[in-house]
This record gives structure tokens, sequence and C-alpha cells, in this order.
């Protein structure tokens, strides 16, 4: 298939803004931690094909200049336990190596929080460019959105969700207990 030389390469997004209500996220995840979490209902070699694809993602942090990256997520998913306690601990480990990156901010919508959107979403921006939503769906699908109006209402859900997590400082120490904790 001839590539059309008047398509533009898309550029890497500059800020990528992520709501997460059940689990780590894709992008923050070890390898272990997206194995048990990804396991239920896998036959072996997608399940590899699977996990293979999600530390690929990450990438995107390693480049030269990464993406400002800010994940807000529930307090219940730092505290569930996915596939062992040695392997959640493992992961909110990790989790608390990137908070130390300047790039990258975890933000932790407490228990008690009056916000509950059910379903995660991502927001990509890029200087000069509309912004991009994904909605996140069961089975690991989703979909892109692109219409301004529905950008626009899932920034303002980003910013509800914002508005309720706990500050930088707080959330941190929130992963670190629960990560002793185990």
């Amino acid at each position: 298939m001839a590539r059309n030389p008047r398509r533009k390469t898309p550029r890497p997004a500059d800020a990528i803004r992520i709501y997460e209500p059940v689990a780590v996220t894709g992008l923050f995840e070890t390898e272990d931690y997206a194995r048990a979490l990804l396991r239920p209902g896998q036959r072996a070699h997608r399940l590899d094909r699977a996990v293979a694809s999600r530390m690929a993602r990450q990438e995107v942090l390693r480049r030269d200049e990464p993406p400002w990256v800010v994940v807000l997520i529930l307090e219940a998913a730092i505290r569930k336990i996915i596939g062992s306690k040695e392997i959640t601990k493992a992961q909110l480990t990790s989790l608390l190596d990137l908070i130390s990156e300047p790039n990258i901010t975890v933000l932790v919508v407490p228990d008690d929080a009056e916000v509950y959107p059910a379903a995660g979403f991502t927001l990509f921006s890029q200087a000069g460019e509309p912004e991009i939503g994904f909605v996140e769906s069961a089975g690991g699908t989703g979909r892109v959105i692109e219409l301004s109006s529905k950008v626009e209402g899932l920034r303002q859900l980003w910013d509800l969700i914002f508005s309720a997590a706990l500050p930088d400082v707080a959330s941190e120490a929130l992963i670190r207990e629960v990560m002793e904790s185990l």
C-alpha cells in the first residue's frame, strides 16, 4: 500500500492526562503487574503479545523530550492487590520512582470524593492541535474521541475529578503508606 505523501506523520503528544478508576495505568505498569492484570481468560501467546504491547507504550516516557503526564487514580485502585502482594508492592514502588520524574504527576482521588466516573479516559494534547480523547472500554478496547464538544466534556470531567484529588505530596504519601503496608 502506497503512503500518501501529503499525509503528515502524527507527532507524539506533548501532554497526556489520564483518569484511571480500576488499576495503575498501562503506561506505568510493571511487566509482572501487567501480566497479572491481563492474564484472566487469555491464552499464553495472546497474553505475551498484550504485555509486550503495554511495555512498548512506555517508550514514550524515555524519549529525549517526554510528554507531561498527569494521572488521576482512585484510591481503591492503589489498594487493590493485583496478582499478589509482592507484585502490587513492586508496582507501587515503581510508581513512586516515576513520580520523582519532573514530567510525571500522580494524584490519588480519595475513596470519599464525590466523583463517580466508572470508565477510564485519556486526553492527549499537542501544541497547536485540538485535544483528542480516548475512552476505555471492557476487554482493553476503547474509542477515540475527536469531536471538540465531546472532548470538551471529557476535559470538564477531568477538571472535576482533578479538583477532588489529593495534592501531589499527600498522594505520594498515601501511595507510600499503601506500599509499605504490603
